[in-house]
């Protein structure tokens, strides 16, 4: 599947300001419980709904597999498996 044909969704995460005007720090639970960071364009963030924007690439169950807009701080990949209750559409 290409990235282009993705579904766009909003995953929940908290949101606090970045180191530049027109950024925000982004953290989210995977699945596992795992934390993970990163920071992106203000514009990729909807601070009412507390939500991030990713693309989703599937879900089955109660987990869905989500591409993240950038790399995440700590090197892990982009593709992050996450909670179905985390999705918001």
């Amino acid at each position: 599947m290409q990235l282009k044909e993705l579904k766009e969704g909003w995953l929940k995460c908290d949101i606090s300001d970045g180191m530049f005007s027109n950024e925000k720090a982004i953290k989210c639970n995977s699945a596992t419980s795992d934390i993970f960071s990163f920071f992106v364009h203000h514009s990729l963030v909807d601070e009412k709904r507390t939500a991030v924007r990713v693309s989703i690439i599937d879900c089955q169950g109660k987990y869905c597999t989500i591409y993240l807009p950038v790399e995440p701080v700590e090197g892990i990949s982009r593709t992050v498996l996450v909670s179905q209750e985390d999705i918001l559409r």
